[in-house]
């Protein structure tokens, strides 16, 4: 995933966002999979449920151990204020289980519950590992690089609402 500091967005979203989570996997000998885990602020989004993530062509056919979206208490030991999105799968046995060269993992629609700014960011903890699944099926090693995203929803200046606002709430922006 590339390397550096959040990269910042700003976004025109009245209805939704699709977010496409990318590897580059040159160099690595071969990777039969990938564990990670995105932080939004609860409430910002609202994902397709149950499974928020859709599997892209990386790793194609592999299966999926984790597709879920942690809310609230059941986010134990994610960031305070955040849910955590998890997302883990595994190609594999056989010939066609090493996956390397670059592109899409997967990708998450978000769809804005109000405008303003948000952040959307990997997670690296011993509760929410990052990490590659090695050819073998069963090694991991811990992401080298993964940065987020900063994005800045708003209208376009149409002056219509995101999805969500409700009238009160944009008095408030406006007092």
């Amino acid at each position: 995933l590339p390397e550096g500091d959040a990269a910042t967005l700003q976004v025109v979203a009245e209805r939704e966002i699709t977010l496409s989570i990318r590897a580059d996997l040159a160099g690595a000998g071969g990777v039969s999979g990938l564990v990670f885990h995105l932080a939004v602020p609860a409430g910002a989004f609202a994902f397709e449920a149950p499974a928020p993530f859709r599997q892209g062509t990386l790793f194609a056919g592999a299966t999926e151990f984790s597709n879920d979206v942690l809310r609230g208490a059941q986010a134990i030991g994610g960031p305070p204020g955040m849910d955590v999105l998890s997302y883990a799968l595994v190609a594999g046995p056989g010939r066609q289980r090493g996956r390397t060269g670059r592109g899409e993992v997967a990708s998450l629609v978000l769809r804005p519950l109000h405008t303003g700014a948000v952040s959307v960011a990997f997670v690296q903890s011993p509760a929410y590992p990052g990490n590659v699944v090695l050819d073998d099926g069963l090694g991991e090693r811990s992401f080298q690089r993964m940065r987020g995203i900063e994005l800045f929803v708003g209208d376009g200046g149409s002056g219509k609402p995101a999805i969500g606002d409700t009238w009160a709430a944009l008095k408030r922006q406006f007092q």
